[in-house]
């Protein structure tokens, strides 16, 4: 479990790493306030709805649904090979039909 942890945080840093400037600053903002809420007196859901605002208000949205679609592909397609390529194009045309 603890190497899974690594790993994810290992991943987590490149991705960050990878951002331009201007969007790390942002996230960093925002990961600021997200954890200003979460050390709220606040109840679980004010902090949901805290939360959802700060990131509708700093327009983090976009950004974090490009990059993590972006990283799902490289995982789930580019770093596969073309028979595995195969198998996952004939489950997800099965699952349509």
């Amino acid at each position: 479990m603890r190497e899974q942890s690594n790993s994810v945080q290992t991943r987590a840093v490149a991705i960050v790493a990878s951002l331009p400037e201007t969007e790390r600053a942002l996230l960093l903002n925002w990961a600021q306030q997200v954890l200003a809420v979460r050390a709220s007196g606040l109840a679980a859901h004010q902090k949901i709805a805290r939360i959802v605002g700060i990131t509708r208000e700093l327009g983090m949205t976009k950004p974090l649904v490009s990059h993590l679609t972006k990283e799902v592909q490289r995982v789930a397609w580019d770093e596969r090979s073309k028979p595995m390529r195969g198998v996952i194009g004939g489950a997800g045309a099965g699952l349509l039909l």
